[in-house]
């Protein structure tokens, strides 16, 4: 394996596989969850375990990087490059995982040519403004299934509008038909929440925040009671 090999795979996992996934929606979980909510916790420990794993790669390519990285974690070896390298770990199911996942990434992408094509026609703008509706074969729904996560939070579009239909289930004609799913994405019929930056059916619920979603509105009314006397939108 040659320098530029191995600088290219960390390269493309931290700009296809963080960046333009995993940290593209993460993001939203991070700023809006509680700040001890399990959810976000658990993004918060993969992000630090990734950056220790990447700062231990890169410093036999780019030592001063890393271990300007280094000084950002608190890791008990006070220099990265005495340091172990990651422990390659194996898991007995890890061949199934990546089959689901490599089936789930090739589904987003068809989530994405369609909400491109209904952003191109001028019905949404951004993928939070769309109601989204999966028309999948048996295969598809299995996929999804054997995911087991929110798929609307991993494809970035609205709770509130999304579903996924029974499988082999009719789509209609304006569906974008794909071999294995049809997808139909409108224009969501709710309102914009100020602090989530999501399409909610739940908008304005919660008196005190009349511009936020119940579900901010509880978070921020739990965790800064103070915003309801300074009359905080």
């Amino acid at each position: 394996m040659t320098f530029l090999h191995v600088y290219r795979t960390i390269l493309n996992f931290i700009t296809d596989d963080l960046s333009s996934f995993y940290l593209d929606f993460a993001k939203d979980v991070v700023y809006i969850e509680e700040e001890d909510s399990y959810e976000r916790r658990c993004m918060q420990t993969v992000f630090y375990q990734a950056t220790v794993a990447i700062a231990k790669l890169l410093t036999p390519i780019v030592p001063h990087t890393a271990e300007e990285i280094w000084s950002y974690v608190e890791e008990e070896e006070e220099y990265v490059q005495l340091t172990d390298f990651p422990a390659y770990q194996v898991y007995s199911n890890q061949e199934e995982l990546m089959d689901i996942w490599t089936a789930f990434m090739n589904f987003r992408d068809k989530v994405l040519k369609a909400l491109e094509i209904a952003r191109n026609e001028k019905l949404i703008g951004k993928s939070m403004e769309a109601k989204v509706t999966i028309y999948p074969n048996e295969q598809v729904s299995a996929m999804l299934n054997a995911v087991d996560a929110n798929i609307a939070q991993l494809l970035i579009v609205s709770p509130d509008f999304f579903t996924i239909k029974d499988a082999n289930e009719k789509a209609p004609e304006e569906a974008v038909v794909f071999e294995d799913v049809a997808i139909m994405v409108e224009k969501a019929d709710g309102e914009v929440c100020q602090r989530c930056r999501q399409m909610r059916t739940s908008v304005g619920e919660n008196e005190h925040f009349p511009t936020m979603c119940a579900h901010c509105a509880a978070i921020v009314e739990d965790e800064h009671p103070e915003a309801i006397q300074e009359g905080f939108e």
